[in-house]
């Protein structure tokens, strides 16, 4: 590319500029910008900033009469905002920018307001095409979702160094309260590769806590899994048995001697009968059944989502000819994914078997 070959001092500037456009090279740039991982600072343009105050000037008065004529009143009051508007409010929309943002939804739907004027980058990357989960829903919790608890005193040991970067609470367990978690084991031996994760779900539905990191070996995750579960009143874990997830199992149940852990129906294919194994095995048809599942759960309000990772990673799942999965590229990871639908199904089952 042009800029190595670019004379490189003090005073030397590369600038990159374009548009949003799906999830392209430039969202990896910017992505990885935006984390502190590239030699490129990240700079995001919305229609909340001061460029787009000169842009729509004009705009502007034209949306003011228009509210003035309808409401009798010159200014948007606090109280007559709904939530998402009170949600801009707070990132720095102007109660006039508020009131143009109303006038442009005259005539245009909310989804097409994101994808001409998105408000945050992920909006502004994130297309609708080929997406399984609702963009609209996503978008519109990640404006709301709550911050993790920072600090735990009854924390196990174990899990204190991931507090804050791989570990997130967001509910501390509650007296009798019954918790289902999912998890999804990667191998763990890069930490390039995929993540080791686990999600938890209370009996309301609501995400309490979540972990996730590459490259830790299956048999240090069996002991965070123990302990995170253990922790949440002895959590009911839904396992991907497929691959890593088959040597978690048999270390928890065997090793480590945690029982609690789902079971599903299997036939036999010689006897005709139906098995109990433990954990979740994945392939074509049941994927597609845990997927569906996850997303009705989601979209039809069953469940509460709290982690900002969990999100992003369902804004890039896709399906593209016939095929259910994240969006490849580097740190574009599913793994969270898989285990929040691991979680719903073992919330669906509802039961403890301890």
């Amino acid at each position: 590319m042009t800029r190595h070959y670019l004379i490189k001092n003090e005073n030397a500037r590369i600038i990159i500029e374009s548009t949003a456009n799906g999830l392209n090279y430039f969202y990896y740039l910017f992505k990885d910008a935006i984390a502190g991982n590239s030699k490129y600072k990240a700079f995001f343009y919305n229609w909340l900033g001061e460029g787009a105050k000169k842009q729509f000037k004009y705009e502007y008065e034209l949306a003011k009469n228009w509210y003035k004529k309808g409401s009798l009143i010159k200014h948007l009051y606090d109280d007559e905002m709904n939530e998402t508007e009170k949600k801009l409010y707070a990132l720095g929309a102007t109660k006039v920018q508020l009131m143009w943002r109303r006038w442009k939804l005259q005539d245009i739907t909310e989804e097409q307001f994101r994808q001409e004027y998105p408000a945050t980058w992920q909006e502004a990357f994130v297309s609708t095409q080929e997406s399984v989960f609702d963009q609209k829903q996503l978008n519109d919790r990640l404006l709301f979702i709550p911050e993790p608890i920072k600090k735990i005193d009854d924390l196990p040991d174990i899990l204190y160094p991931y507090l804050g970067n791989s570990l997130f609470i967001y509910q501390l367990p509650k007296p009798k309260e019954m918790y289902f978690a999912g998890v999804d084991t990667a191998s763990g031996l890069s930490k390039e590769g995929d993540l080791s994760a686990m999600s938890i779900l209370d009996s309301s539905g609501e995400q309490v806590a979540v972990f996730y990191k590459s490259g830790i070996p299956v048999y240090k995750f069996a002991n965070i899994v123990n302990a995170l579960g253990d922790y949440f009143n002895y959590a009911c874990l839904m396992i991907e048995r497929n691959s890593y997830g088959l040597d978690l199992i048999n270390r928890l149940k065997r090793e480590i001697g945690y029982l609690n852990l789902n079971k599903t129906k299997k036939w036999d294919r010689t006897t005709g009968r139906k098995t109990l194994e433990i954990g979740w095995n994945t392939d074509n048809v049941s994927k597609s059944k845990l997927i569906q599942d996850f997303k009705e759960a989601f979209e039809e309000g069953i469940i509460l989502l709290n982690d900002r990772e969990t999100l992003q990673q369902m804004q890039i799942y896709m399906e593209k000819d016939g095929k259910l999965g994240n969006v490849r590229g580097k740190n574009n990871f599913d793994d969270l994914v898989i285990a929040t639908a691991l979680a719903v199904q073992s919330l669906k089952l509802g039961r403890y078997y301890v």
